[in-house]
């Protein structure tokens, strides 16, 4: 494979990749079995793009947001499939400053 396909596959400007290919790329990355098995999932993901209407009830409920506040000190949070933040507890927010600008934790 060419550093300009993983640069494409790495900017999500390629088609999805093969299995075997997948499997060099955690043989080259030197990753565990759980690491490699991620890749594959993340490999099969299909993003939605499509405009899809807001649900009529929030994702977070004020039930939901009391259990993850009661959690203090632990960290606590709701995430969507893409990992943006739907709710956090302070300390959640505490430990990834700046988490209510960026809204997403893998950024």
């Amino acid at each position: 494979m060419s550093v300009g396909y993983v640069i494409k596959l790495e900017q999500g400007k390629a088609g999805r990749p093969s299995p075997d290919l997948v499997d060099r790329l955690a043989e080259t990355l030197g990753i565990n079995p759980l690491q490699s098995r991620h890749l594959h999932d993340l490999a099969l993901y299909h993003r939605v793009t499509e405009h899809v209407d807001a649900p009529a009830e929030p994702l977070v409920n004020p039930v939901m947001k009391e259990a993850a506040d009661n959690l203090h000190p632990h960290l606590c949070g709701y995430l969507d499939e893409m990992w943006n933040i739907l709710y956090c507890n302070s300390e959640y927010a505490r430990i990834y400053r700046h988490i209510d600008e960026v809204g997403n934790v893998l950024k």
